[in-house]
Order: C-alpha cells, then sequence, then structure tokens
C-alpha cells in the first residue's frame, strides 16, 4: 500500500550507510551500463571509438560527449555525440515524467489521506 511506501521512504539514514547505498548502486549501474553496451557492441560489430562515445553521450549528456571526441582527436564523431546526447535526454525526459507520474500520485494521495 502507500503508506507503507511513503514510510519506507521517511526512514533516517546514516550519512554513512547512505554513501554506502549511493556509491554500490552507482557502481552497480555504471557496470551494467557498460557490459551491455560491450555485449551489443560484438553483436553488431560497432567500433570500440564509437561506443565509448555512446557511452559517454549517456551518463554525461551531449557535453562531455563532444569534448570527449574532440580531445581524442575525433572530429567527425562530434556532431553526432553531440545529437545523441540530446536524444537520450529527450527521451529520459519522457520516461522521468512518466514514473514520476506514476510514483508521486499515490505518495501524494497517501499523505492527503495521512
Amino acid at each position: 500500500p502507500p503508506q507503507s511506501l511513503a514510510l519506507i521512504l521517511t526512514l533516517t539514514l546514516t550519512p554513512t550507510l547512505t554513501l554506502t547505498l549511493t556509491l554500490t548502486l552507482t557502481l552497480l549501474q555504471v557496470g551494467v551500463h557498460f557490459g551491455v553496451l560491450r555485449l551489443l557492441g560484438r553483436a553488431f560489430k560497432l567500433p570500440l571509438k564509437e561506443l565509448l562515445l555512446a557511452s559517454n553521450a549517456a551518463v554525461g549528456g551531449p557535453q562531455t560527449a563532444a569534448s570527449m571526441a574532440v580531445a581524442k582527436g575525433w572530429e567527425p564523431l562530434v556532431l553526432p555525440a553531440i545529437l545523441t546526447g540530446i536524444l537520450g535526454y529527450s527521451c529520459a525526459t519522457l520516461v522521468a515524467l512518466g514514473v514520476g507520474n506514476a510514483v508521486l500520485r499515490p505518495l501524494a494521495a497517501a499523505a492527503a489521506l495521512a
């Protein structure tokens, strides 16, 4: 029920536990991201530099992907890196709106009942 979710979200965590959980989840997310990227790259026989730029665009956005392309001397890949990052922002915004709506509505309803 929404009440139990609200209770879980209001539990206080120690700073050390919060840091540990954050680092663990971040490492897990980046590790899974890189593993899937490498597997798909091998399956579709994509060059490593394009995979690395796509990964950078997904994690850091268009600015860092373009900077990486310039720093590595991959000038022909600057524009695709920027466009990939912008496409990622667009898709992530739509997903975040849907998830936020699905999660926040029940929480708001539970808070209104309390």
